[in-house]
C-alpha cells in the first residue's frame, strides 16, 4: 500500500511543480508575475539551505547510489512547490482527492496475494495441446520457431506443430 501511495504522491508532486513552471514556457498563457517569481525564488532558497525534500517523505531513495548534486534537484523542486504557497498544497490536495475512492488495498491484495503452495502442488494442469486456444498454439509455434505460413484455424496450427517437430521430448541415444 505504501508503494502505491508513494507513486501517487510523487506523480502529483511533479504535476504540481510542472504546473507552477508552466507559465515560463507557455507563450499564450498568463505570464508569471514578479511576486510569483520572488515567492518561488525564496521557496527554492529556503529548501536548498535547509535541505528540504518532499520526495524523501514519500519514498526512501537512500538505497540508491545517488550523487550529492542530484539531491539539489529534489530541493529545488520542493522549493518551487513551497514557493507557490498554500495554492500548491491546495492543488496537491485536490489532485489527491481525485484518487480517494479507489480501493488500493483490494488492488494490492490481488497483486500480492501469496500463492498457496499446497494448492499449487495439487492443482491439475491440463497440458493437452489439443485443448489449447488458437492464440496459445500460435504463440507456441512462434516460440519454437515452427513455420505457420497460412495457418488460421486451430487444426492448421496443430498440423504445423506435427510437421514442424515432435511434441515428444528427445530420448537419450
Amino acid at each position: 500500500m505504501l508503494l502505491v501511495f508513494s507513486i501517487i504522491v510523487i506523480a502529483l508532486f511533479i504535476e504540481a511543480v510542472v504546473g507552477a513552471l508552466k507559465p515560463l514556457w507557455k507563450a499564450d498563457g498568463t505570464p508569471m508575475t514578479v511576486t510569483e517569481m520572488v515567492s518561488i525564488g525564496i521557496g527554492i532558497l529556503i529548501a536548498v539551505l535547509t535541505k528540504m525534500d518532499i520526495v524523501s517523505y514519500a519514498c526512501d531513495y537512500s538505497v540508491w547510489d545517488m550523487p550529492e548534486w542530484a539531491h539539489y534537484i529534489l530541493y529545488v523542486m520542493t522549493g518551487i512547490g513551497v514557493g507557490r504557497g498554500p495554492s500548491f498544497v491546495y492543488d496537491l490536495w485536490k489532485s489527491m482527492m481525485k484518487w480517494k475512492d479507489i480501493d488500493f488495498t483490494a488492488i494490492l491484495k490481488q497483486i500480492t496475494s501469496p500463492v498457496d503452495v499446497a494448492e499449487a502442488q495439487t492443482a491439475v494442469v491440463d497440458l493437452e495441446i489439443s485443448h489449447w486456444s488458437v492464440a496459445q498454439l500460435r504463440q507456441f509455434c512462434e516460440l519454437n520457431h515452427i513455420p505457420t505460413v497460412g495457418c488460421t484455424t486451430k487444426q492448421d496450427y496443430m498440423e504445423a506443430i506435427e510437421m514442424g517437430g515432435s511434441l515428444k521430448p528427445p530420448t537419450e541415444e
